[in-house]
């Protein structure tokens, strides 16, 4: 790695202690470079410097690639002894790698083999609940974020990391003191605070708009954190009852996360005209029928913030269910057996190749994709919203696997997701009025097609009806997905396991009709969408569904 002019890197044989305060001091000031280099060195002198091997990948991950720093990890575990402490660090951080190369079966593996290594530290406490976070296994995260927590309380992202893992896990009031402890520390941390927010309801006397407002006043205008300040904003604002101010920032702060996300309507337009071509009733049809190894899964899908939690919460309270929660396990499999180019998941040519592609493939790649998740299960259920443009591949795949359609009243849905932010890439149509109308046009379309086409495992769950009459609902989506009834699936609020959606803290609570038409008290603000849902037919005067 070259150096700066200014530095010159002598390597003596016995410098090994000074080039690693060298490189230690170039990264203090910014200098990766000469901090890569310095390590480099020092690795030279002495293999087995686990701070040089540190040293090193910190450098790398300023100035090259992940497969660089990947590199420099394997060739440190070749060197470090088996007894230091530093090596649970980087099959850690190996685990969280393989990860985000969503190579989970490895992952799972170097995640086992680092929480298997005796006197970890905390910072490879830190990294393995990342990568048991990110891999689904909340339980797993919870616990390295405790060890981490207790050995770093003064580190404001491992108490953030904390709060997020007991939040999903449903400890919210540990979860609301964790994410206190996470702000004291660090007053702007804007995905705490959005995250706070979202926790419970907020009262005249109980909030944070003086620190949401103060958070929001340093942040740089239409910046992610200001906008993710500005949903929770709204958020409360809207609890204690001020509507135009929470529309104001929530109009301001979709705005700006839709310049950064920009949604191209003619080209989901096109998409549905593939999927509609490619899978037509005679292909899902004439299907060679075969039973694929592993646990029966149930999908659920729908639009966002349609209720698809709370139908996986009432199938996961079955005692033969678990529950995978939004996993990329489908996207994979089907993107890897129709074997197309790219990183686009799923771009009209993998929809066209996803059709003929080797089912018996898709299945396969599928239940390896989910194996570190399902234990001994015999159903699980995978719950991720765009599940529905693969309706007909999962036909084709898996034959006898119930599909979950659930539906929401259009309005309540949309203004649902117009209220949050979304990661990165992630439903582009949701931060605009005629955006969002845009794309409820092109799911009806598809789901409309899948109704006709699919028949039989295609099974509809509308959030309203289910709201006013739980048992007979229940009992229909339990008898639609082949369970038996049983009385645990009318209280899902008393579900284990994790939910990692934004609807954490809802679902934690009995069915009520709290959101049901939360819309109107914005319906002056969302007439255009309304006038537009109208015109294609979907909606009548009054915003109600047609």
């Amino acid at each position: 790695m070259p150096s700066t002019p200014d530095t010159t890197i002598e390597t003596a044989p016995t410098d090994a202690d000074r080039l690693v305060a060298l490189a230690q001091g170039a990264l203090a000031r910014g200098k990766p470079d000469v901090a890569g280099s310095a390590a480099e060195a020092a690795i030279k002198l002495d293999p087995q410097r686990s701070d040089a091997w540190l040293l090193l990948c910190e450098a790398l991950s300023k100035v090259a690639g992940p497969a660089d720093v990947a590199k420099a990890r394997a060739m440190a575990l070749t060197h470090l002894a088996e007894s230091d402490p530093v090596r649970a660090v980087f099959e850690a951080e190996r685990a969280l790698g393989l990860v985000r190369a969503t190579r989970w079966e490895q992952a799972a593996e170097a995640a086992v083999l680092a929480a298997s290594r005796s006197g970890m530290q905390p910072p490879a406490h830190r990294v393995l609940s990342a990568a048991y976070a990110e891999m689904g296994r909340h339980e797993d995260a919870l616990r390295h974020a405790e060890l981490a927590a207790a050995g770093l309380p003064h580190d404001a992202s491992v108490q953030h990391a904390l709060a997020d893992a007991l939040r999903i896990l449903g400890r919210l009031e540990d979860a609301d003191t964790a994410y206190a402890r996470t702000l004291a520390l660090d007053p702007d941390d804007a995905l705490a605070h959005a995250a706070l927010a979202r926790l419970r309801p907020w009262t005249v006397g109980d909030n944070h708009l003086e620190a949401l407002g103060a958070a929001l006043s340093r942040a740089t205008p239409g910046s992610p954190e200001a906008t993710e300040l500005g949903y929770a904003l709204a958020k409360e604002l809207d609890d204690i009852g001020r509507p135009a101010e929470a529309w104001a920032a929530l109009s301001a702060s979709a705005a700006a996360a839709g310049a950064r996300n920009p949604y191209n309507a003619a080209l989901e337009a096109a998409r549905v005209d593939a999927l509609v071509a490619s899978f037509p009733r005679a292909r899902v049809e004439a299907q060679t029928m075969h039973r694929p190894d592993g646990p029966r899964p149930i999908f659920i899908f729908g639009l966002p913030r349609s209720g698809t939690t709370l139908v996986e919460r009432i199938l996961s309270a079955h005692s033969t269910v678990a529950a995978l929660g939004e996993t990329l396990a489908l996207p994979e499999a089907v993107k890897n057996a129709a074997r197309t180019p790219g990183f686009e998941i799923f771009d009209i040519p993998t929809i066209r190749a996803a059709a003929t592609a080797n089912r018996a493939e898709t299945a396969r790649l599928y239940q390896q994709h989910i194996a570190h998740l399902t234990g001994a299960a015999p159903v699980v259920t995978d719950k991720l919203p765009d599940n529905y443009e693969y309706a007909g591949a999962i036909r084709l795949a898996f034959p006898e696997a119930p599909m979950v359609h659930v539906r929401r009243a259009p309005m309540d849905s949309l203004f649902g997701a117009l209220r949050l932010p979304f990661a990165a890439g992630a439903y582009p149509w949701s931060y605009s009025l005629a955006d969002l109308a845009a794309h409820y046009r092109a799911y009806r379309r598809l789901t409309d097609h899948w109704r006709q086409v699919l028949g039989r495992g295609f099974v509809e769950v509308s959030l309203e009806r289910l709201i006013q009459d739980p048992l007979v609902e229940t009992g229909f989506l339990l008898a639609g997905c082949g369970l038996a009834f049983e009385e645990a699936c009318l209280a899902p609020e008393r579900a284990t396991g994790a939910v990692s959606t934004e609807s954490a803290a809802q679902v934690r609570n009995p069915i009520n009709a709290q959101g049901v038409g939360a819309w109107r008290r914005y319906a002056k603000q969302l007439e255009p969408l309304r006038a537009e849902l109208e015109r294609d037919g979907f909606v009548d005067a009054n915003g109600d569904p047609v």
